[in-house]
């Protein structure tokens, strides 16, 4: 077991989040870009409602263009429609990823982790990263970290397979089964992003090997 443990510590140090970031940014500025174009590009809402957003898009502007930003966001009171807060946290805790200040993305990822009135997408993504976070760390509860996952693992979120991911890694040591079951669900799932398909790959050849290995022991 100290085997396993060791090979699956060593899959996590691989999996640092500097490397998830900068395999996902594309797709993460994508998403707030295209969140951003359809907030202004919809239209049919009355004058009211078209006044709000393009105060409260000004506003957001304004708090990613201050000298002080990122650093600005940390004690903001962001007093915006939930879509809008969500690009404001995520923005500036990317930002902060950016400038390797885990501690203050930390703050943001957990802030935004926390707000159900969030949509899920920008949330979960906190959800992710904080937990991610809180992994590199040596006191770090296993336990408490694979429920923060939950709501992810039992939505349909784009963010799943990288849960599913996570959460076998969290359970690689004391539940290998359910782990491999996790990790198949991922090579299972269609059209994900290549390097999904082979960190699944990867972290099962791990666990499985070290399964044989324990069960050839235990026989002999």
């Amino acid at each position: 077991m100290s085997d396993l443990l060791a090979e699956v510590d060593e899959a996590m140090r691989q999996e640092k989040l500097e490397k998830f970031w900068h395999e996902n940014k594309l797709y993460i500025i994508l998403f707030i870009a295209l969140t951003i174009l359809s907030a202004a590009a919809t239209s049919g809402y009355r004058a009211w409602d078209d006044n709000v957003k393009t105060k409260q898009t000004a506003e957001l502007l304004a708090l990613q263009n201050a000298s002080n930003y990122p650093n600005n966001i940390l004690d903001a009171n962001l007093e915006m429609r939930a879509s809008l807060k969500g690009i404001v946290l995520l923005s500036a805790a990317s930002a902060f990823m950016g400038e390797e200040k885990k501690d203050e993305a930390a703050q943001l990822y957990a802030r935004l982790a926390s707000d159900t009135t969030i949509p899920d997408d920008f949330r979960f993504l906190g959800i992710l990263m904080d937990m991610r976070l809180k992994m590199d760390r040596e006191e770090a509860d296993k336990a408490v970290l694979l429920t923060s996952l939950d709501p992810i693992l039992s939505s349909k979120s784009p963010w799943k397979p990288h849960a599913q991911i996570d959460a076998a890694l969290l359970q690689a040591e004391n539940n290998p089964d359910q782990a491999i079951e996790l990790l198949n669900m991922v090579s299972d799932t269609p059209n994900l992003p290549p390097s999904l398909y082979e960190r699944a790959q990867k972290l099962h050849h791990v666990i499985a090997g070290n399964q044989s290995s324990e069960s050839s022991t235990k026989t002999n």
